[in-house]
């Protein structure tokens, strides 16, 4: 059917201005925060991709690859890259049919699992599983929302899809919380734990015309200034 704008019913969804409108802004934001912060991101890492070990660009940067094995430090950005244009797919794919948006977007999230799996990006390996699953239910949760909104659909059937996504979706915020819970406070720990270490020892510094050392020759030192001061008049 044809759709109209709800502020303003003289103006047809998907045609002229409307379109026009809804595309520059559209992708002048993805391009700006969707795609150029991450690249950004990307771009600093890419540079100091010898230096991640450091402890100053850990305290710049670490927030960015920190829990990621060495070689796949960038894989943050891969993440927000692929949330991105997930929601860029069913934005821009509304014009289409419902099957046809369901099509396109379950195949990428397939992708992206695959792609997932066989990298398994992660240091723990709850996290790479729970990352795993944070791709699998989304796909699921559009599948069975699919069903939901078909006609064919009966009341009672709806109700089941409805349950089951809030049932899977409330499953997987308990299994992230329990999973990532002990990682979380490692690091926190770990965090928390760093103090600098100041070497306490010193080097006694010998003089040549006579064998003392400089711890030697301190006392006296301080004593004649300390003389000197109590000379010096108030």
């Amino acid at each position: 059917g044809v759709s109209y704008l709800r502020s303003d019913y003289s103006i047809q969804c998907w045609q002229g201005d409307h379109l026009f409108w809804t595309y520059a802004i559209a992708l002048t934001s993805l391009a700006i925060w969707g795609l150029g912060i991450p690249t950004s991101a990307l771009a600093i890492l890419a540079k100091n991709k010898r230096r991640l070990t450091r402890f100053d660009t850990k305290v710049r940067y670490g927030f960015l690859y920190t829990g990621y094995k060495e070689g796949h430090y960038y894989w943050e950005m891969v993440i927000i890259y692929r949330k991105v244009i997930l929601a860029a797919l069913v934005v821009f794919a509304s014009p289409w049919d419902e099957s046809v948006q369901v099509l396109v977007g379950g195949g990428f999230i397939l992708v992206s699992l695959y792609i997932h799996d066989c990298n398994s990006p992660f240091l723990d390996v709850s996290l790479n599983r729970v990352e795993s699953l944070g791709i699998l239910i989304p796909g699921v949760t559009l599948y069975c929302s699919f069903l939901y909104i078909s006609v064919e659909v009966s009341v009672g059937a709806r109700l089941v899809l409805f349950l089951l996504m809030i049932f899977l979706n409330l499953g997987f915020l308990v299994y992230w919380f329990i999973k990532s819970k002990s990682g979380l406070l490692k690091l926190l720990q770990k965090r928390l734990s760093f103090r600098p270490t100041i070497s306490p020892t010193f080097t006694p510094v010998s003089f040549p015309d006579q064998g003392s050392t400089i711890f030697d020759k301190l006392p006296s030192e301080l004593s004649l200034q300390s003389s000197r001061a109590e000379l010096l008049p108030p």
